[in-house]
């Protein structure tokens, strides 16, 4: 099974089951590195490419893994109001993206290393 960090779990979650959350998410995640090389990959992939939303057009889309994947966030139970659902992914994007730019300051300093060392 594919294990995805807590946030990007919330965020796919609210995605999955929210029409604002959808359309305020999907645009920006094109904006995150993290994004192309997460656990969840091709469903983010999959999700920027539709122009509506469906879950039929999301399902013909992905490989067996991503529909586990899929299928076990799909359920998850969301009591909140649309705009805190909103506020929640807000808020993980924003915490994805610190780890982001962490990982790539990273790279960073290892190519500098590798460089100097060259």
């Amino acid at each position: 099974p594919i294990t995805l960090p807590p946030a990007e779990k919330v965020l796919l979650e609210l995605v999955l089951a929210n029409a604002a959350a959808r359309a305020w998410v999907i645009p920006r995640i094109a904006e995150h590195a993290y994004f192309r090389e997460s656990p969840a990959a091709e469903v983010w992939a999959a999700l920027a490419t539709m122009s509506e939303f469906s879950w039929e057009s999301l399902e013909k889309q992905l490989t067996p893994l991503g529909l586990t994947l899929m299928a076990s966030l799909a359920f998850a139970d969301h009591q909140e109001s649309a705009q805190q659902m909103l506020e929640q992914a807000e808020a993980c994007l924003q915490k994805l993206a610190h780890g982001d730019k962490q990982s790539a300051m990273a790279e960073l300093k290892r190519r500098i290393r590798d460089a100097d060392q060259a």
